[in-house]
C-alpha cells in the first residue's frame, strides 16, 4: 500500500492511523522511501519498522533520547520527533517529567500528534496508542545521524536476554538500555556500571547509553535478572 503523492510540504498523503485488519494473521511494515525529518531539513534517509498489532499496545512507554558521536568528538544526545497514534477516540497523553509542548489530547481513533524533545520520559495515555520515535537529520544539530524509525516497545513485552548486531562499518554504535529498579543488566557477560544509569523523571525506571565497542563482528547479548 503507497501513499502516493498528495501535494504540499510536507506532503499530506500519509497513511499513518490507518488500522489493517485481516482474516489470518499478517505482518505489517511501515516504511518510507526517503525523509527529511523534520522535512524542511537535511538529509533525506530511508525508514523501515515492524508495526505493532493491537493487542501487544499499550498505554505506557519509556522513551529514551540516542547518542550520537561524530569523528573525533565527544558523545552528544540527538533529539528525536516522537509521533502518538490514537487507537480509540478521545486519548489523553501525559509525561513523566513534563514535555513542553507535546499533546494531550487525539480526538479521534486514527489521529496522531508529534512533538521533538531531547529528554527522557514516560509516555502515559487513557487508551492504547502507537509511539514512534525519529531520529532527526544531520542538519537538524549534531552535524551527525539520519533520519531513522523505532517504534516504541512498552515495559509489558520486555525480556530478560537479547542478541543483537551494531555493524561495524558505523561510525559509531549506542544501545539505550531501559532496566525497573533494582536490575543488574549485562552486556556481553559484563555488569553495566551503576554510574552509566541516570533515572527517567519519576518514575523509579533507568536508562543507560552504552557505546558498543570490542566485538569484531558487531554482535553482542545483553541479559538482566529482571525484563528491560
Amino acid at each position: 500500500v503507497i501513499s502516493g503523492v498528495g501535494g504540499g510540504v510536507p506532503d499530506v498523503a500519509d497513511v499513518t492511523g490507518t488500522l489493517v485488519a485481516a482474516s489470518h494473521p499478517v505482518q505489517v511494515i511501515g516504511a518510507h522511501a526517503c525523509t527529511n525529518i523534520p522535512h524542511d531539513k537535511a538529509a533525506c534517509d530511508h525508514l523501515e519498522e515492524s508495526i505493532l498489532p493491537i493487542e501487544n499496545l499499550a498505554q505506557t512507554y519509556l522513551l529514551t533520547v540516542p547518542l550520537i558521536k561524530p569523528p573525533k568528538q565527544p558523545a552528544t544526545r540527538k533529539s528525536r520527533l516522537i509521533r502518538v497514534v490514537a487507537t480509540a477516540d478521545a486519548t489523553a497523553l501525559s509525561f513523566e517529567p513534563a514535555q513542553p509542548g507535546a499533546p494531550t489530547m487525539l480526538k479521534k481513533a486514527g489521529d496522531h500528534a508529534e512533538f521533538v524533545s531531547d529528554q527522557d520520559f514516560e509516555l502515559s495515555a487513557t487508551a492504547r496508542v502507537v509511539v514512534a520515535e525519529y531520529m532527526l537529520g544531520q542538519a537538524a544539530g549534531g552535524g551527525s545521524g539520519d533520519p531513522a524509525m523505532t517504534i516504541a516497545v512498552p515495559p509489558a513485552l520486555f525480556r530478560a536476554d537479547y542478541v543483537i548486531h551494531a555493524p561495524t562499518q558505523y561510525e559509531s554504535n549506542f544501545v539505550n538500555l531501559v532496566a525497573p529498579p533494582g536490575a543488574t543488566v549485562k552486556l556481553d557477560a559484563k555488569p553495566i556500571a551503576k554510574a552509566a544509569w541516570s533515572p527517567i523523571g519519576n518514575t523509579g525506571w533507568s536508562v543507560a547509553r552504552v557505546q558498543l565497542l570490542g566485538k569484531p563482528d558487531g554482535d553482542h547479548q545483553l541479559s538482566a535478572d529482571q525484563p528491560f
